[in-house]
């Protein structure tokens, strides 16, 4: 039975790729149910694009979910108590679900709006770590260690410096999270930004570092860095918003009784807290 409900699956497969054979064959049926392409594809979005083993697949799995249930309406199971109450709970959730969604999913986000949500809850956009730049430098001698660090400890370093035969190598790292040398400094913190540290031996050599650039933890994010996410924000706060004001306007138009006792206990309760 199986053989030949996958041999016939695979010839209306074959016949429908002849455009003068039909243009919505009917690929299977189980009675008087037929199960047509058009169907198949307006629930596959990826139908044309399958295997012929995999549409054979689907059609399969139709075939004996119709099976089952054309032998459960023949038993009567849809009249069944229960079953006739799970019915009506999903037609209530599809109906208000597809009634909210006619009245807020229209709503668009404007580029001003976006900017304004991010000029005005900072709070969803912050760093969460200390992000930091700049360089290390090694010398060649211990006086041009010294000397060196003389001649530029009033300076401000806003990137590596120029050569100088007092250094034997520079070495930028740039955006790391953690500090690139625990001799020079285990918290990168209590470094002045932009100032040459003192001559320290670490690892054979006179080394000094410098914090050229940081970004603080809690600091707010550029808003070219974070525009994405500032749009999905900002068009979730004003579907909620259309949301809370639709139901809202729904309820000032129908006559609503609530149990005053009822929510007078439970105001007492909040109030006691």
């Amino acid at each position: 039975m199986k053989f030949l409900l996958v041999l016939f699956s695979l010839l209306s497969l074959v016949a429908c790729e002849f455009s003068w054979f039909n243009s919505d064959p009917v690929l299977a049926s189980v009675g008087e149910v037929k199960l047509k392409e058009s169907y198949l594809k307006s629930k596959v979005q990826s139908w044309d694009s399958l295997s012929k083993r995999e549409k054979i697949v689907w059609i399969e799995n139709w075939i004996d979910e119709e099976s089952i249930y054309q032998a459960a309406l023949n038993q009567g199971f849809n009249r069944e108590k229960s079953v006739r109450e799970r019915i009506r709970s999903a037609e209530r959730k599809i109906v208000v679900d597809a009634f909210t969604a006619k009245e807020v999913d229209s709503i668009s986000v404007s580029p001003k709006e976006i900017r304004s949500f991010y000029d005005s809850n900072p709070e969803h956009f912050l760093y969460d770590k200390w992000i930091w730049s700049g360089f290390i430098i090694s010398y060649n001698e211990w006086k041009w260690a010294s000397s060196y660090y003389k001649s530029k400890q009033s300076s401000v370093f806003s990137a590596e410096p120029s050569s100088d035969f007092r250094l034997k190598t520079k070495t930028a790292f740039n955006e790391v999270l953690e500090t690139p040398d625990s001799c020079l400094a285990v918290d990168l913190r209590e470094l002045e930004l932009g100032k040459l540290s003192q001559p320290k031996a670490c690892g054979g050599l006179l080394k000094s570092i410098v914090i050229t650039a940081r970004q603080d933890s809690g600091t707010v994010i550029p808003f070219d860095s974070v525009s994405a996410l500032a749009k999905d924000l900002s068009y979730m706060h004003k579907r909620q918003e259309a949301l809370k004001s639709f139901k809202l306007n729904l309820k000032k138009k129908l006559p609503i009784y609530s149990n005053s006792e009822l929510f007078a206990d439970s105001l007492t309760k909040k109030r006691n807290k």
